[in-house]
């Protein structure tokens, strides 16, 4: 059986999973429409610049002559060159500069005489028998982020992390700015992905959702064909928008207790866009199509298998698959690799090495599918999410996620499950763009060292220390990046011989990067205001106590930009090292407000980036604070770095009272090394007595 591959923490699934919306739906604005009128009877691009049209250099044409072969001789070239010439002596427009395309061709630049405009320039020339073309000398601009107008984008920090708020009051929480996958700069490019078929095989969908509904693919043959009739002869009956392979029926919908899931994952694909309405997939404009095949908690590899062979046999080029929990299954194998459809899929939420426990279908080693982890709004590996270098090829936004939810609503939800859409919506919306890409190496009509969809999302990640050695792709996706054919060029490694220390204190930089004929620039930023040091190694002291992001740099020759963080921490013996861990809030204000009225000397380090500390600096107390913050209170890494601290006899305080309330559980690091042996949540205040002969509350009475 499979399950879908969505993020739940014991019995509090219904306090942090699931938060419900109570949302209003209003009417969707009067957009603008553009008509273009043509220009005259002759047959040529639009040159009039009315709203929406393309702008050119006023008094310039382009004008290619008619190249050699068409005129039969070489003499005859000659007095096409002449007779252009003449035609520009006879207008009053003269070349300004010219340039030979090839040995039979030559295109010139012509500045028009006053008094003429562009069209009656472009017309003049083109009634030449000498000239192939002539067009306007169009001006062409940076793409600009596009931002929707739906009332809940700005809580979307998966598309665009401004460091914002994003759930006010509720989940103290901030991210760190640009850790999303780019989706305005996207945007900037294209919105529509609706040439793309994407089949979402996974629960049910509701296709009467407001912000779904015109995005949902339609059979249209079974729309206009007699009801209780296979009218397209395709062994189901009506199967209008899908079909429920789980209950085998035309209703791709049962009800948002069942199919709430498959819902959420096809609105943050394709919930419609700029429509002032809820929220924006990562495609404004999509084919959405339901093939359901798990309901309730799970469903079969038999239907599984008949849902995937649906949707490629419907035309499906991409498939989103937010499941797993079967084992290893050969038919299932099978039916991935002959579908032809790039098959993306959720890595899982065990948090657990794939490649030593693979997780299945995301684990098949086949050329089609796309394993995808989880990362949330510091750009860290969620902490559920599982992982692997070999099996896992790259991560995005699965934490925290609003999307559309059942019967009108909006709802927060977490897992790899909601990374899978986001990686989804980006494969429909760049090949969209780029429809003489191949999907996925392989793939009818792929020759051997072609680029592919599948390359082009991997190769234009946002690479960071979090993601690196486990991933292939090392990075998180960037669509923005993706939809340009941007890459990034790899930084292979980015350290610092010291990373903490007492002031002052030398620190030598080192950096290598890949593909270094394709570097730009490269430099070394220090975090403390000095001038930037343009090479790969560098030395830097830091004089004042202090935690310092220092960072590599590396531009591409397309200005595309790579970075890798470095924390360097400068501590004086008796200094307080704190941890501020507080989601991206300022709680530590009041502690160093404290500390300056007590005269002691503070270090406040950032947790969102590498922590550049040992886990050996007994001489110095270690404070740690997550405040109110009660998500992913501490991840794994950060466990494990507190563990080997008070192992190595360090001081530690630890401020966390949404802890053990958000791991539901006592955890081994909670119990050897925090002393834990149980917790409640939930309990009214009063008299709180310390437990006999534990060495942390015997005795206490609070």
């Amino acid at each position: 059986m499979s399950r879908p591959c969505i993020w739940r923490r014991g019995a509090i699934i219904g306090a942090i999973v699931v938060v419900l919306i109570a949302l209003g739906v209003s009417a969707a604005p009067n957009l603008p429409s553009i008509s273009r009128a043509p220009v005259g009877s002759e047959e040529f691009m639009p040159v009039s610049r009315g709203y929406g049209e393309p702008e050119y250099v006023d008094d310039e044409i382009i004008v290619k002559l008619k190249p050699m072969i068409a005129m039969h001789h070489v003499a005859d070239m000659e007095t096409a060159v002449a007779g252009f010439h003449l035609l520009n002596n006879q207008l009053g427009a003269e070349v300004i500069e010219s340039m030979r395309i090839d040995h039979e061709a030559e295109l010139f630049l012509v500045r028009i005489p006053t008094g003429m405009t562009v069209d009656e320039a472009v017309v003049t020339y083109k009634s030449s028998k000498f000239v192939e073309y002539a067009e306007p000398n169009y001006l062409w601009y940076p793409e600009e982020p596009l931002f929707p107008v739906d009332a809940y984008f700005g809580r979307l920090w998966g598309m665009h992390n401004t460091g914002q708020d994003f759930y006010p009051g509720v989940f103290w929480e901030r991210g760190i700015p640009g850790a999303d996958i780019g989706a305005p700069e996207a945007w900037g490019v294209r919105t529509d992905a609706s040439s793309v078929l994407v089949a979402v095989i996974d629960t049910g969908i509701d296709v009467d959702h407001v912000d779904l509904m015109n995005n949902i693919w339609i059979n249209e043959a079974e729309l206009n064909g007699e009801p209780g009739v296979d009218d397209d002869g395709n062994g189901y009956i009506d199967d209008i928008y899908g079909w429920d392979f789980a209950n085998d029926d035309n209703s791709v919908f049962d009800g948002q207790s069942f199919d709430y899931h498959g819902t959420h994952c096809a609105g943050t694909i394709g919930a419609e866009g700029n429509n002032g309405v809820g929220v924006a997939g990562v495609a404004w404009n999509a084919q959405i199509m339901s093939c359901k095949f798990i309901h309730g908690r799970s469903g079969s590899t038999w239907n599984a298998i008949k849902a995937i062979d649906y949707a490629s046999m419907m035309g499906a080029k991409i498939a989103s698959n937010s499941w797993g929990g079967g084992g290893y299954n050969e038919a299932l194998e099978e039916a991935i690799t002959r579908s032809g459809m790039l098959f993306i899929a959720s890595a899982g939420n065990d948090a657990v090495n794939n490649d030593i426990t693979p997780h299945y279908p995301s684990s098949y080693d086949l050329p089609n599918i796309i394993s995808v982890a989880a990362s949330d709004w510091n750009d860290n590996l969620a902490s559920f999410s599982c992982y692997g270098l070999e099996s896992v090829d790259l991560a995005a936004p699965g934490y925290w996620i609003l999307s559309v939810y059942a019967n009108a609503g909006y709802v927060w939800l977490g897992g790899t499950s909601m990374a899978t859409p986001h990686v989804t919506g980006a494969a429909a919306l760049v090949s969209a763009e780029h429809p003489d890409i191949p999907l996925y190496p392989g793939v009818e009509g792929w020759s051997e060292g072609q680029l592919t969809i599948k390359d082009i999302l991997l190769l234009s990640v946002d690479r960071n220390p979090a993601f690196a050695g486990r991933m292939t792709s090392g990075g998180r996706l960037n669509v923005g990046n993706a939809i340009k054919l941007q890459f990034p060029i790899v930084i292979e490694s980015a350290a610092a011989d010291v990373t903490f220390g007492s002031g002052p204190l030398a620190v030598n930089f080192s950096a290598r990067a890949g593909n270094p004929a394709a570097v730009a620039q490269c430099w070394w930023s220090f975090g403390d205001g000095s001038d930037y040091d343009y090479s790969y190694n560098s030395s830097h002291t830091y004089t004042e106590e202090g935690a310092y992001l220092a960072c590599f740099h590396v531009l591409t020759r397309a200005d595309v930009e790579s970075q890798w963080p470095v924390q360097v921490v400068v501590a004086n013996p008796g200094t307080i090292v704190y941890v501020d861990d507080d989601g991206g809030f300022a709680f530590e204000e009041s502690f160093l407000a404290a500390c300056d009225q007590a005269e002691f000397d503070c270090v406040v380090v950032d947790s969102r980036y590498p922590l550049g500390l040992p886990d050996d600096f007994s001489d110095r107390l270690l404070v740690w604070n997550t405040e109110l913050s009660w998500s992913d209170t501490l991840l794994p890494d950060q466990e494990e770095f507190l563990a080997g601290f008070l192992d190595n006899g360090g001081r530690l305080v630890m401020i966390s009272p949404e802890y053990l309330y958000d791991l539901g559980e006592v955890t081994p690091f909670a119990e050897r090394h925090l002393h834990v042996s149980d917790y409640v949540d939930n309990i009214p205040m009063g008299q709180w007595d310390g437990i006999d002969g534990d060495p942390i509350t015997h005795g206490m009475s609070i």
